[in-house]
C-alpha cells in the first residue's frame, strides 16, 4: 500500500453455490477474509485480521428407512419442506503485534474476538430414528427452530501476552517463555 512497505494489505473472497438432485435443496457460501499488516519499525509489527463467512443451506431432507434398508421412494423426493433453513453466520477480529527488544528477546500480544450465529428451522422426517412404519407407510416428522428469533449467539474473547528470551549459562542454551492468557466465552441459546 505504500512505497516503503510500511502498510500491506491482504484480500481473500469466495463464493459458492450449489444445487442439490433434491427438491428445493441447495446452498451458498460467502467467505470474506481483509488482513492489513503495520510495520511499525524494523523491530515491530501489527497484523489486523477480519473474517466472516455466512453458510445457508435450503431444503435439506432425508430418506426415512424402511427396517435396515432406505426406503424406495423417488431420489429427488424431499420429504422435508421448502422452508428448511440453516444459516450459519461467523466473524472474527484478530489483532497480532510482535516487537524484538533484540535479537534474544521478543515480546508478543495476540487478541481474537469471535462471533457465532447459528439459526435453524425444518420440518424434517425423523428416518434414522423413527422408520417407516411398513404396514402402514407411516413416517414420523419433527419440527426443529433455533435462533428464529436473531438473538442467540456465541460470543469468545482471547488474550494473550507472551516474552520469549534466549540466553546461555555455561554451556547450556535456554529459551526462555512467560506469560499469560485470558480467555471468556458468552453464549445465548433458544
Amino acid at each position: 500500500m505504500t512505497a516503503n512497505k510500511d502498510l500491506a494489505y491482504r484480500f481473500n473472497l469466495g463464493y459458492q453455490t450449489n444445487r442439490t438432485f433434491q427438491e428445493f435443496g441447495g446452498d451458498e457460501r460467502l467467505f470474506v477474509a481483509p488482513s492489513l499488516r503495520w510495520n511499525i519499525s524494523d523491530k515491530t509489527t501489527s497484523t489486523l485480521k477480519v473474517e466472516y463467512s455466512d453458510i445457508k443451506q435450503k431444503g435439506n431432507g432425508t430418506v426415512p428407512l424402511m427396517g435396515d434398508r432406505p426406503a424406495p421412494i423417488p431420489r429427488e423426493l424431499n420429504l422435508g419442506d421448502p422452508w428448511n433453513l440453516q444459516e450459519d453466520e461467523y466473524t472474527m477480529v484478530s489483532l497480532n503485534t510482535e516487537h524484538a527488544f533484540n535479537d534474544n528477546w521478543k515480546l508478543r500480544h495476540r487478541f481474537n474476538f469471535s462471533n457465532h450465529e447459528l439459526t435453524m428451522t425444518g420440518q424434517n422426517v425423523d428416518g434414522n430414528w423413527a422408520p417407516i412404519d411398513p404396514l402402514v407407510g407411516d413416517i414420523t416428522r419433527s419440527f426443529f427452530a433455533q435462533n428464529i428469533d436473531g438473538n442467540d449467539y456465541i460470543h469468545n474473547f482471547f488474550n494473550s501476552v507472551e516474552v520469549t528470551g534466549k540466553f546461555n549459562t555455561g554451556f547450556a542454551k535456554h529459551t526462555l517463555l512467560m506469560g499469560g492468557d485470558y480467555y471468556r466465552s458468552d453464549s445465548r441459546y433458544t
